[in-house]
């Protein structure tokens, strides 16, 4: 089956006006196979050090497998299930700990799933003043600590908001 919305009116929507064939693409999917979300990482190199690293035990090879970036996902329920019922047997020693590779890609493949990206604009800023910017650009904008971004804070701050 398709996606459907109903009882919602895009035809003057931020969404639309700005972004019609992400509208379109999302409403035109097939329900099975919908997952979706941030960009599309293909051909990634394996870190091993450092805050992004995965250690040789983990994954072997010099390429992470594909895998969406991002902040979240859309997709739907069989997907969903597919993805928990993979985790409830996936051997925790072979874990990345790292939330979007790990999700959309290590526990995507073993599910035999796909994530594709679904490329929206964002702005990711450290800056205190992160109100004022979501004010002034019309676009998801992720505010993020010096310890999100790697720098060394202690908390991390989202601020999600669509014009």
């Amino acid at each position: 089956g398709k996606l459907l919305l109903t009882n919602v009116s895009l035809h003057d929507s931020f969404l639309v006006q700005n972004r019609p064939n992400l509208v379109s693409s999302i409403i035109s999917s097939n329900r099975e196979t919908f997952f979706r979300g941030g960009w599309a990482m293909d051909f990634q190199p394996t870190l091993r050090d450092g805050k992004f690293g995965v250690s040789e035990k983990v994954w072997p090879h010099a390429v992470l497998p594909a895998y969406c970036s991002g902040f979240g996902w859309f997709m739907s329920k069989n997907i969903r299930e597919r993805l928990v019922n993979t985790s409830l047997t996936y051997p925790v020693e072979k874990a990345a700990w790292i939330g979007d590779v790990f999700v959309s890609g290590f526990l995507a493949k073993e599910a035999n799933v796909k994530c594709t990206g679904l490329e929206i604009d964002f702005d990711q800023t450290a800056s205190a003043n992160c109100s004022c910017l979501m004010v002034n650009n019309p676009m998801l904008t992720v505010c993020s600590s010096s310890f999100h971004s790697g720098g060394g804070g202690t908390e991390i701050q989202r601020y999600l908001e669509y014009q």
